[in-house]
């Protein structure tokens, strides 16, 4: 702060990052002095000691390796939003047909009515179990307890709901389709935007011009080219 300009140094956002963590890091310090012998101080300044671990962040200023991978996921956040809001998408919707298809289907390998949420009985724990799905669980103990049929159920009856599956075909067509979409589609296209966010700060890592000078440019040539011919 001494040796560089004060105007530049808090508008530059890695020195502001710096200087917040130092600053806590001193109260931190300050706080341990003052405190009495075995308190370990107030919760709050408690809390802040784990912004400590904060300081390995400052590593990817000085790395190019580091920086490419942080600005390739923050682009990569940015883009997969979309991604992210239809696979929710799909997810509500399978959710909402699991819980008419599936609701108070009998105990199994995975299934467990009485076990929280490993279950179909509610939006909710049907939305929960068709995620952990979605990432790899166990589908075929899965499918095998829904296609739960007699002997090895209850069926319906005036005084009993049933504890039965539906028909095995529905069962089958269901866990299909809802593992195809996201294995085949829904995943690989999140993979794919990240893979494309890290090639794009790869080209702006080599590029000559940044993206500012790009912006100043083009500013300049428009206050030049007031008809946006393309030539002066």
């Amino acid at each position: 702060l001494v040796c560089a300009d004060a105007q530049h140094y808090f508008l530059s956002p890695s020195t502001l990052f710096d200087f917040a963590i130092t600053v806590v890091s001193t109260i931190d310090t300050v706080q341990s002095y003052l405190a009495p012998e075995g308190t370990g101080g107030s919760v709050g300044i408690q809390a802040l000691r784990a912004t400590r671990v904060l300081r390995l962040v400052r590593i990817a200023h000085r790395h190019p390796g580091i920086a490419v991978l942080a600005q390739s996921t923050i682009k990569a956040f940015h883009q997969s939003v979309g991604c992210f809001v239809l696979m929710a998408q799909v997810a509500v919707c399978f959710a909402l047909a699991a819980t008419q298809l599936f609701a108070g289907v009998r105990e199994g390998a995975i299934i467990d009515p009485s076990g929280g949420y490993v279950n179909f009985d509610s939006f909710g724990s049907s939305l929960l179990l068709l995620f952990r799905i979605a990432v790899g669980a166990r589908v075929p103990e899965v499918l095998s307890d829904v296609r739960a049929s007699p002997p090895y159920c209850t069926e319906k009856t005036p005084e009993f709901s049933g504890d039965c599956g539906p028909h095995e075909a529905v069962s089958w067509v269901f866990f299909i389709v809802y593992s195809a979409i996201n294995k085949f589609f829904l995943i690989p296209l999140i993979g794919g935007t990240v893979v494309n966010a890290f090639f794009e700060s790869v080209d702006d890592l080599r590029c000559v011009l940044t993206p500012d000078e790009m912006r100043q440019f083009e500013t300049c040539w428009g206050a030049l080219d007031t008809y946006q011919t393309g030539y002066i």
